[in-house]
């Protein structure tokens, strides 16, 4: 019972206040009811207006980032493989020699050369993984003209400079500097990977499904005249490992 009576006394005393206030007491408390309702409203104003001009930001910020992103380049295959070049016949060649099957001598490294194309400052080739067992290709670019007599493959010749797509090391005999591309995982069936190599800048960068690998190009020792005569090859080491020369769109602001 006591505590009611407590209530009730706090009730009256607040009664008490307010009819003890002024009538120019009241009017300023009305006022600045009225104030702190007028407040509240234009915080929520700017509440809503500082998050439109956040919104705003984002998609100016947007657009400024889908300018500056570089467009695809459509690069079309311009390669067959070489068929003088199957040594060991362990090769099946076809859809107009576009697409490689290792038939023969399983758990070796065998190679084969693309054509080569001259009519242009940047060669590119795209592989489709048609079927791996494990990732173990190479591709890159060879000197069509260097001795290979002594090699099945091209990985492990001079003046070669290739990237395993099982474990994303660089292989160059010409080139004492090896490198390994970060975080690489192997190849596996359906990925497309593209090679370029740029003949004035003697560089060579590699793609997978159009984007770039690691974090530069890797240079290359060679004189001018032997940089024109280098042309796309691959190695394939397992049985039934087979790609295809495909067409690719490669996205790379770097690449100009």
């Amino acid at each position: 019972m006591e505590p009611e009576k407590q209530e009730g006394n706090v009730e009256k005393s607040i009664i008490n206040t307010k009819s003890d206030l002024t009538e120019n007491e009241n009017r300023n408390l009305r006022v600045t009811s009225e104030k702190l309702i007028d407040f509240g409203k234009e915080e929520i104003i700017y509440k809503e207006v500082l998050e439109e001009v956040k919104l705003r930001h984002l998609e100016e910020q947007q657009k400024i980032e889908e300018h500056q992103k570089p467009e695809p380049i459509f690069k079309k295959n311009l390669y067959t493989f070489d068929i003088e070049t199957n040594k060991n016949k362990c090769f099946e060649l076809t859809n107009g020699n576009t697409t490689l099957e290792k038939i023969s001598r399983g758990e070796d490294w065998d190679g084969i050369l693309c054509n080569n194309d001259n009519s242009s400052d940047k060669k590119t080739f795209s592989i489709k993984i048609e079927n791996t067992l494990s990732g173990d290709i190479m591709i890159g670019f060879c000197m069509k003209t260097a001795d290979h007599s002594n090699n099945d493959n091209y990985y492990d010749t001079p003046l070669s400079f290739m990237l395993s797509l099982e474990d994303g090391l660089f292989f160059s005999q010409s080139s004492p500097s090896y490198y390994h591309i970060p975080n690489f995982q192997s190849a596996t069936n359906n990925q497309i990977y593209t090679a370029t190599l740029d003949i004035k800048k003697k560089n060579i960068r590699f793609y997978l499904d159009g984007q770039p690998l690691g974090i530069a190009a890797k240079k290359i020792n060679l004189r001018n005249e032997e940089t024109y005569l280098m042309c796309p090859c691959i190695d394939l080491y397992e049985n039934n490992d087979k790609v295809s020369l495909v067409d690719q769109e490669v996205c790379d602001q770097r690449w100009s």
